[in-house]
C-alpha cells in the first residue's frame, strides 16, 4: 500500500502531464476525424486509405507534435512554455 501514498517520478508526472490533453480528449476534432476514418474502414470505403494518409501527413508536419514526440523518444525533459 506504500505506492498508493508515494508520488510519482518527475518523469512519469512529466509523461503524465504530456499525455493528459490527448487522453482528455481536447484536440476533439482530430478525435472526431479519425472515427470519420474508422467508420470508413469498417464500410470499405476506398477513400479511407487517402484520408487517413492526409491526417497522418498533417500531425506530422506539426511543430509541436514533432517536438513532443522528439523529446518523448530521446528522454528529453520539456520545458515549460
Amino acid at each position: 500500500m506504500n505506492y498508493l501514498s508515494s508520488t510519482a517520478p518527475p518523469a512519469a508526472a512529466e509523461w503524465q502531464s504530456l499525455l493528459r490533453p490527448l487522453r482528455g480528449r481536447e484536440p476533439e476534432g482530430m478525435w472526431n476525424l479519425l472515427s470519420i476514418v474508422r467508420e470508413m474502414f469498417r464500410r470499405n470505403d476506398s477513400n479511407a486509405v487517402p484520408l487517413l494518409q492526409i491526417l497522418t501527413e498533417e500531425v506530422l508536419s506539426c511543430e509541436q507534435v514533432r517536438v513532443l514526440s522528439s523529446q518523448l523518444w530521446s528522454g528529453e525533459r520539456a520545458e515549460p512554455k
